[in-house]
């Protein structure tokens, strides 16, 4: 399979030919599933194959699992991002200790809020992380846990737009993978994070082998059935 000069390919089985050639490239996507959908399987097989496959290194910004726990589950379907990341061709950032931060930061003189100052140190990890390794393929994993720092609407789309614009300047081809709060899609409206970005899959577990167990093969470990 030859790689289209404006799509970035992800390398699962069947997919690229649904979404045409893969998904839009230097584009900023978003995968919204339930919880134990394989959102961060499916994001992780797509940094993987970009590695493996397409000499595109990757970086996955992990908001609520750390090194330890995420390099055993991969592991499980083959994929070491240990031996990437020792080639300079992966990046894991946990930004999980970004949620814990106080109710009020002060930098200098100046006293800003938590979510400000969460948006911030997340914005300049991606920036710094993505440059250190040029990486091609980013996922932040998940969004959802920034974004409902703010209880008004109109600050989470702010948050958001900044977020989509961060990413959208590495050049990148970068997914966000969020929490379906509504199961299913009679009458189901739009989330906030969909507003200002591309929308990829949306993953349940009946789209997952086994009935939503996780199924360690590697090569086909998420499906579009």
């Amino acid at each position: 399979m030859q790689k289209s000069t404006d799509r970035t390919l992800t390398g699962i089985p069947g997919l690229d030919e649904i979404l045409g050639g893969g998904f839009p490239q230097g584009r900023v996507l978003m995968i919204l599933g339930e919880p134990g959908a394989g959102k961060t399987i499916f994001c992780s097989q797509f940094l993987f194959n970009g590695i493996t496959k397409f000499g595109e290194n990757g970086l996955l910004v992990s908001m609520d699992e750390n090194r330890t726990h995420y390099d055993w589950e991969m592991n499980q379907f083959g994929w070491n991002f240990s031996s990437a990341e020792k080639q300079g061709k992966f990046s894991f950032v946990d930004a999980s200790p970004i949620r814990a931060i106080p109710g009020e930061v002060k930098i200098g003189k100046v006293t800003i809020g938590r979510q400000d100052f969460s948006l911030l140190s997340l914005l300049e990890l991606i920036r710094n992380n993505a440059k250190s390794i040029d990486a091609k393929r980013i996922v932040v994993d998940p969004v959802s846990l920034l974004i409902f720092q703010y209880p008004d609407e109109t600050q989470r789309r702010k948050a958001l737009l900044d977020l989509v614009e961060a990413m959208t300047e590495t050049g990148a081809t970068c997914i966000l993978s969020s929490e379906l709060r509504r199961v299913g899609l009679k009458g189901r409206t739009l989330q906030t994070e969909e507003y200002r970005t591309w929308s990829g899959p949306h993953a349940n577990h009946s789209r997952r082998k086994n009935n939503g167990t996780r199924n360690p093969s590697g090569e086909n470990a998420w499906d579009q059935d």
